[in-house]
């Protein structure tokens, strides 16, 4: 199965026309990376690691695991942070490899701007259970799919990064075209008390939670 091209390609693509710097990191990690690991409770699993540096993309705090049943997830925490979260959707059925081409182009993207990133698989696993066959006879699938996976995955993001870095995040931005579009209709639909009003002026097929 060929590998889905990126949910969003206009993302960050004119942030210098911006009248904010998004790129002005003035906050710093306050506690330790593999500590992270301790968050975990009710069934959440977490590991987290530090990456060093790599041209543009900035050392930060890499923090994976999975929130019951089986929606995966990835948060990357720059050691020096804009104060901003930046999570991005997924295309088609979703599914996708956490290391696949467009996830990562993605996660560097919002890393090397000052954001620290934050993404889910839904659920699933695409390359498990292609196409739509994961809703098979699966309820609990379909509404992680739907809904849930993005809203949990977002809300544990805001608390690592809130423990990584002593402060709460300033904003939150979604970012999603197709797929992505519909799942974060569904999050300002849902859980409009998690969500702001406007995205960033350099985000399109865009929004914020």
């Amino acid at each position: 199965m060929a590998e889905a091209a990126r949910g969003n390609t206009f993302g960050f693509t004119r942030s210098a026309e911006s009248s904010i710097d998004y790129t002005a990191t003035p906050h710093s990690s306050n506690a330790e990376c593999a500590g992270l690991s301790s968050l975990a409770s009710g069934g959440i699993v977490i590991s987290a690691k530090l990456v060093e540096a790599n041209g543009a993309v900035p050392a930060h705090c890499r923090v994976s695991g999975i929130i019951p049943a089986e929606i995966g997830f990835e948060f990357n925490l720059p050691l020096k942070w804009n104060g901003r979260l930046f999570m991005f959707g997924n295309g088609g059925f979703a599914g996708e490899a956490v290391d696949s081409g467009p996830e990562v182009e993605s996660r560097e993207a919002g890393l090397s701007k000052g954001f620290a990133t934050v993404r889910t698989d839904t659920g699933h696993l695409a390359a498990k259970e292609p196409l739509a066959s994961f809703a098979s006879k699966q309820r609990n699938k379909v509404e992680d799919h739907g809904y849930r996976a993005v809203h949990e995955t977002i809300t544990l993001a805001k608390k690592v990064a809130a423990t990584f870095y002593a402060r709460a995040a300033d904003y939150s931005y979604w970012q999603g075209c197709s797929t992505g579009g519909r799942q974060g209709m569904m999050a300002a639909s849902r859980f409009p008390e998690a969500s702001t009003a406007l995205p960033p002026p350099h985000l399109r097929c865009g929004g914020a939670m």
